[in-house]
């Protein structure tokens, strides 16, 4: 744990950068002892997260008033509920964000301020917590947006007219203008594919497309697609069967139980992962059984430190076809009680952070 104080207050955060405490300097006159837990409800004129703080998690700042909430650009996720029931006049965001769909849950926001140069995928992440989370809202609020995004934040939004389909062995994907996976039939008379093949281009995936899906094959993910889980659903392969994975490198976020409940048989994190990856969250391999994680050998002391709690995980090193040397954490084949998914996203934050 490590504290950043800045004019508001002293943030508590772990070594992956999720806050876990926020203790607040309140202005003179203001009735508060200011240590307050960061579940607690305040009053603030105004709140600026400090840089290093990566991860705010559910209910952060459940129930507070403030009056401008300031977005640090080192934060990567926001998680569920992090502001819901919640009073802010304004608030400022980063460039780059990945925002569950119930951050905003129940509250009233009434100004956005959003870099010229945001991500889009962000904007329409955004958009859709505003959409669905909103019990009210002013009525100019939508002018904080850019205009694709507007009709999604109002209601409007007919994105299928705009949807392309590529058709591929795996079966048809219907791609928005902005790279986002929004739908999928799988191949007619197909109950088990071989693999799937997701086409290149796609940058990411919405919704719950995948769960419950069984492969007796690898799962291909493109080197284009940046972030698994956006919109409403983000449980994309949660109760899958999946004998193959291989994160590309250009992942960046992921959504909550996006591999929840999965049975994989070999997770492979690449060289060159750590580039672009940002911490996401708590649950994206939650009740997963995974029987091998392999991993560059760079981080070999990283795979043994997060799985050292566990004494029938072995280690030792594969000759993988496409990345040549990697080293790996197995358990014995059958065992009943393989749960190295609830380990993986200690192992993916230290990735995230380059520990």
């Amino acid at each position: 744990m490590k504290q950043i104080e800045n004019e508001r207050g002293i943030f508590t955060v772990d070594d992956c950068g999720t806050l876990r405490k926020f203790q607040y300097k309140p202005m003179p006159g203001w009735s508060t002892d200011g240590n307050s837990n960061v579940h607690g409800g305040q009053n603030i004129t105004s709140l600026p997260i400090p840089e290093g703080v990566y991860v705010l998690p559910e209910n952060a700042f459940r129930g507070y008033r403030i009056f401008h909430v300031i977005l640090p650009s080192t934060l990567s996720y926001l998680g569920a509920g992090a502001f819901s029931r919640c009073d802010i006049e304004r608030m400022t965001f980063p460039e780059h964000l990945r925002i569950e769909p119930s951050a905003f849950s129940a509250s009233i926001i009434q100004q956005l301020t959003v870099p010229e140069n945001a991500d889009q995928l962000m904007l329409i992440q955004l958009a859709h917590a505003l959409r669905f989370s909103f019990v009210w809202h002013s009525s100019d609020l939508s002018a904080s947006l850019p205009d694709f995004c507007k009709d999604i934040f109002l209601g409007k939004w007919e994105p299928q007219e705009q949807w392309q389909c590529i058709e591929n062995q795996s079966g048809q994907f219907f791609v928005d203008a902005d790279g986002v996976l929004m739908d999928w039939n799988a191949p007619e008379g197909a109950d088990d594919l071989p693999e799937l093949v997701i086409p290149a281009g796609i940058k990411a995936i919405n919704g719950s497309l995948f769960t419950e899906l069984k492969l007796s094959g690898p799962l291909h993910l493109p080197d284009t697609l940046r972030i698994i889980g956006i919109g409403e659903s983000i449980n994309c392969f949660s109760c899958c069967t999946l004998p193959q994975v291989i994160l590309p490198t250009s992942l960046e976020l992921f959504g909550q139980f996006a591999f929840g409940g999965c049975h994989i048989g070999c997770l492979t994190i690449p060289p060159g992962f750590e580039k672009n990856y940002r911490h996401i969250g708590t649950r994206q391999f939650q009740s997963s059984t995974i029987d091998e994680i392999r991993v560059p050998p760079a981080y070999s002391a990283i795979l043994q430190q997060v799985f050292a709690c566990n004494q029938d995980i072995l280690f030792g090193q594969k000759e993988d076809p496409v990345f040549g040397c990697l080293s790996c954490a197995f358990l014995p084949m059958g065992d009943r009680h393989n749960r190295l998914g609830d380990h993986m996203v200690e192992l993916l934050s230290r990735f995230a952070h380059k520990q």
